[in-house]
């Protein structure tokens, strides 16, 4: 018979993750896997008491993040045939996700095993600053960037179908912003994302939470702000290019053409590489790359004249232009030229 394998993530845990295993041993919740992910050595004897229980302990030698835990857990689900799982639910490890809603998300995914489950929470006044705030720009820009209204981007309890394990175990990230790509897996993928309400807990102000709220809110939107990145370097490659060239020809569109050549072949290298982790083939990517980049070319011509007829400044016009055209191409960029399941 078909079951669901709990998958829990620990460092450096306290005695409540023992809590937490006896009380799903009483729902009947027996096929469970914790991970010890590099914990320092004053917390073996909870380690200890757990491979007693009726688990399946892995263990890290040294801390790799929450997404490599999660990862290794998922190649020992993949390469055990012993389990048999429809799929997983991931908890966390410090009591912030309780037994019933674990329950609760397991008999989510028996309803519909192909769809990932999230476990949400509601973000009332008495919630932690830094777990408020960062849901809640992770949600804006989210939204913004994938077209999907997800309103707990970060929560650790979700019911992860078998079919998307493979999957996840090629994402590179092993942190914690690894639970952010796998939503844009999902998304790229057309996995229906379902939204489960749960109960919101913070014991003692999320003090035994291990996140950093600076590196690793760095980590999350550099999921999300690569193109930003390599679209603000590409630019000012092309700038200073227009610049120079406008200085040495005296002639709009070539000093608007030949900067696009040498910056658009960089920006295109980036986002294949890097920002879109694109695995189309380089041929047919690249065809749709230089149709937007034509499109672009004539676009930033006729907008710069525009603005230089109404009196603007050459350089001025041309940032303007560039920044209209911007949001345009990433999401032609986003959804199309760059488009890939993984």
């Amino acid at each position: 018979m078909e079951e669901v394998c709990i998958v829990i993530p620990a460092f450096n845990p306290s005695d409540k993750l023992l809590t937490l295993i006896d009380s799903l041993n009483q729902k009947q919740l027996n096929n469970i896997i914790v991970i010890n992910d590099g914990s320092n050595a004053i917390y073996n004897p909870i380690f200890t008491t757990l491979k007693n229980k009726n688990i399946i302990l892995l263990e890290h030698e040294k801390n790799k993040g929450k997404g490599a835990a999660l990862k290794t857990a998922f190649h020992y689900i993949l390469n055990n045939p012993i389990l048999n799982d429809i799929g997983i639910v991931t908890a966390d490890a410090d009591l912030q996700h309780i037994e019933t809603d674990i329950v609760m998300m397991c008999d989510q995914l028996k309803k519909n095993p192909d769809h990932l489950h999230l476990g949400v929470r509601t973000f009332q006044k008495n919630i932690p600053w830094r777990s408020l705030i960062g849901n809640k720009l992770t949600q804006f820009f989210y939204q913004l960037f994938y077209r999907q209204n997800i309103t707990d981007t970060q929560t650790g309890l979700r019911s992860i179908p078998r079919k998307l394990l493979p999957l996840l175990c090629n994402i590179h990230n092993n942190g914690y912003e690894f639970e952010l790509s796998m939503l844009i897996l999902a998304k790229k993928n057309n996995i229906i994302c379902e939204q489960h309400p749960i109960t919101t807990v913070y014991i003692e102000n999320n003090n035994s939470s291990h996140f950093n709220p600076l590196i690793d809110s760095i980590k999350i939107y550099w999921v999300m702000f690569r193109y930003l990145a390599s679209s603000l370097s590409s630019y000012i490659i092309d700038f200073l290019l227009f610049i120079l060239f406008y200085h040495l020809l005296s002639n709009l569109f070539l000093s608007i053409l030949l900067p696009r050549i040498i910056s658009g072949s960089y920006n295109f290298l980036v986002n294949h590489r890097v920002v879109f982790k694109s695995n189309k083939k380089l041929r047919n990517t690249l065809q749709s790359y230089l149709l937007l980049s034509i499109f672009t070319i004539i676009s930033s011509f006729y907008l710069i004249k525009l603005f230089m007829l109404c009196g603007l400044h050459i350089y001025i016009s041309k940032i303007i232009a560039d920044s209209v055209i911007y949001f345009f191409n990433f999401y032609v960029q986003r959804f199309f030229v760059f488009a890939s399941k993984i």
